[in-house]
């Protein structure tokens, strides 16, 4: 590399001064900043005097003053820092431009197919659609406009891939399944694989045929080493705008509300049906067939066994309201005390119930 290139995280230089240009790109007001030259983003504490930061909460604010930032993202309101700032109505939103702004070049196959690409017979691709090195489309599988499908990426036979999607390093596609706009699957993503179908006869277990589809609908993501299991009849469903985090298994025939949440190490037992803005806390999962309303959120490792039918927060094991979860929480920690004052009383009783027994006798 010479010695005079930028960095590769560094964005283009120009005549006018990066802070500006950050400004713009979050969509906020800038503070003078004295001809600051701004290089990359990182947080209050790691932040040195050719990064910009960010705050969202006042309670954050006096880690201000012992940063080294150059520059500092933050709501209107706040204080003054002692750096220069860029205000904005919605830090997340902000964060998540300069981010982007900040977002080193990736890899990417060029329009077209690798020589190194195996093709299928009748496979259909656009021509502006990128087939990367050693990737396999089947035959008659269509690929839509501007989609990447990633080097060593599987794409089996008679599946539909819509616009714009990006089909990660070895992930792979089953046959007939079917991808909208603007998916993304994360490297080693499985989609169709066959879903946990036996039955136990003659001492044996024996498969049960799983002939059905998964369907992504547009926006969908799903995270690097997942799985989405096809479904023994008809569709395993994942709604629009839904993303699923790295190490998730959902089984066969489960079906998704649009704009759902699930993060790592979710597990989702067969025919779970979910609804619209559901959110699975880590390590969070369902038996087999239940139903979980719209506006559901589930936190960590909590297990629903039977339907949810309310929106709002539940916990625990078996999956149950907020509230009553954390009754049940201290109830629990305080078993020990309970069954010690359970014990002497026994014991009290037991006494009384002698001393009656012995005046009894006495006075017989």
């Amino acid at each position: 590399m010479r010695s005079d290139a930028p960095e590769p995280h560094a964005p283009p230089a120009t005549t006018l001064d990066h802070l500006r240009r950050i400004a713009g790109a979050a969509a906020g007001t800038k503070s003078a900043d004295g001809g600051l030259i701004v290089r990359g983003i990182a947080t209050i504490a790691d932040a040195g005097p050719e990064h910009v930061t960010w705050i969202a909460e006042k309670r954050f604010a006096s880690a201000l003053a012992t940063s080294r930032a150059g520059a500092v993202i933050m709501p209107e309101g706040f204080a003054a820092p002692p750096m220069p700032a860029i205000v904005v109505p919605d830090v997340e939103a902000a964060i998540a431009k300069v981010l982007a702004y900040f977002d080193p070049v990736r890899e990417r196959p060029v329009p077209g197919i690798h020589p190194t690409a195996v093709i299928g017979a009748g496979a259909c691709i656009e021509p502006t659609a990128a087939i990367g090195a050693q990737a396999r489309v089947g035959e008659g599988a269509r690929i839509g406009a501007g989609t990447v499908v990633h080097p060593g990426a599987h794409v089996a036979a008679n599946v539909a891939i819509g616009r714009d999607c990006s089909i990660g390093v070895n992930a792979y596609i089953g046959d007939h399944c079917r991808l909208g706009d603007r998916v993304v699957l994360k490297p080693g993503a499985v989609i169709g694989s066959d879903g946990f179908g036996f039955f136990y006869r003659d001492g044996r277990h024996n498969r049960v045929p799983q002939i059905g589809i998964v369907v992504l609908e547009d926006d969908v993501e799903i995270g690097a080493n997942t799985c989405v299991d096809r479904a023994k009849v008809s569709a395993t469903v994942i709604g629009r705008g839904s993303k699923i985090d790295n190490l998730v298994q959902v089984a066969h025939n489960c079906t998704f509300g649009p704009l759902c949440i699930v993060t790592a190490q979710v597990g989702l037992s067969g025919s779970t049906r979910v609804g619209a803005g559901v959110v699975f806390a880590g390590q969070a999962g369902t038996v087999h067939d239940v139903a979980i309303c719209a506006g559901a959120r589930l936190g960590a490792r909590a297990v629903v066994t039977k339907d949810i039918l309310a929106p709002g927060d539940y916990l625990g094991f078996p999956a149950l309201p907020l509230t009553e979860s954390k009754r049940l929480s201290v109830a629990q920690r305080r078993l020990p005390e309970l069954l010690a004052t359970i014990k002497d009383l026994t014991r009290r009783i037991a006494e009384l119930e002698a001393e009656r027994t012995g005046r009894r006798t006495s006075s017989g």
